[in-house]
């Protein structure tokens, strides 16, 4: 007999295959001959990045060894760029530390949410900005907090901002 052909979809991947465990190699390609035994048996379908995706994974918090806390709390979903394509970030769903009506942007915050930091790229990227795939495959987006006070002017145009977190830092560590 032959495997039926999968109909199956999981948005932004591509089915890659069978495996005979939940995190198991393809063993069975879509469609091959396979031979029932005895005994009921299940597959598991296996997914995969297109070739030159990008997965990117939201993290609350950009840990930045310093004594300033900058962190948030809460989850986000993945986002999956295609390669060479240009999407919009979606929007941040992270909650500052220190804000007790749970909006991330009232004066009772300790903190101020500026956007996502890539911290390998050391790339800034607005509040729903916008990403183009590069081909590799895992990107972390750290959410990036500033105390409340020391938000820089324009916060979605990190060029023009007159102390950016890099000298920002720079300075905390001479300080120390």
């Amino acid at each position: 007999d032959f495997l039926k052909l999968n109909t199956y979809q999981k948005e932004g991947y591509r089915f890659d295959g069978w495996a005979t465990k939940a995190t198991g190699n393809v063993v069975y390609q879509d469609g091959v001959i396979y031979t029932m035994g005895t005994s009921n048996v299940t597959l598991y379908a296996r997914w995969v990045l297109p070739a030159g995706s990008t997965l990117i994974t939201f993290v609350p918090d950009w840990n930045t060894g310093l004594y300033l806390p900058k962190t948030g709390t809460g989850s986000m979903p993945q986002q999956i760029v295609p390669a060479s394509t240009t999407v919009k970030l979606i929007p941040n769903a992270f909650k500052p530390e220190g804000c007790p009506n749970g909006t991330g942007y009232g004066y009772a915050c300790a903190y101020n949410y500026n956007g996502w930091y890539d911290q390998v790229a050391k790339k800034h990227y607005a509040d729903q900005g916008y990403f183009t795939g590069t081909g590799i495959p895992n990107v972390t987006l750290h959410a990036d907090w500033s105390p409340r006070g020391a938000k820089a002017a324009d916060s979605h145009n990190y060029a023009t901002t007159s102390l950016n977190w890099d000298s920002f830092i720079k300075l905390l560590q001479v300080l120390r």
